[in-house]
């Protein structure tokens, strides 16, 4: 009996690790925080953005090409996630392309204070990047007098 039930636990206790390894690993996607469901993020088929968490999702690939498909607002799907009372986490090195598709970004929230000078949509850039046809409105920012908003460092 003690047998057997040792072996139970051992298929439990795999079934969940299993389960954990593949949450962890961005296998599911469509609705995912994080996953870009849509496109593959090359020139032609870039990942299309949809709501806050594939404009976040952008950290994880920032080389690769990206669409906003549509206008994003605090009525958008993971805004009090993503941007919420502590802000905008910025974005470093992109080095892809976004193409608003003359889409606007509005109520974005950027938390700035003087230990962390990190604020923008994009921290900092290559000279590869290409970002265009977006607009910002409705930004908030919180800390400190002096913010960019989009961008806060392109190459020389």
């Amino acid at each position: 009996m003690t047998r057997r039930r040792e072996r139970a636990r051992a298929i439990v206790l795999a079934g969940v690790m299993l389960l954990s390894i593949i949450a962890t690993s961005g296998v599911f996607v469509g609705g995912a925080a994080g996953v870009i469901d849509q496109g593959s993020g090359t020139a032609g088929e870039p990942y299309l953005i949809d709501d806050w968490n594939d404009l976040d999702s952008i950290r994880e690939d920032p080389s690769s090409n990206y669409q906003l498909s549509t206008s994003l607002d605090s009525e958008t799907a993971g805004y009090s996630d993503i941007v919420g009372d502590n802000g905008f986490e910025p974005i470093v090195e992109f080095s892809g392309e976004l193409d608003g598709q003359d889409n606007t970004i509005q109520a974005l929230k950027l938390n700035i204070n003087e230990r962390d000078k990190r604020y923008g949509i994009f921290e900092s850039t290559t000279s590869n990047a290409k970002i265009n046809n977006v607009t910002l409105t409705g930004v908030t920012t919180i800390g400190m007098s002096q913010t960019q908003v989009l961008l806060v460092r392109w190459p020389a």
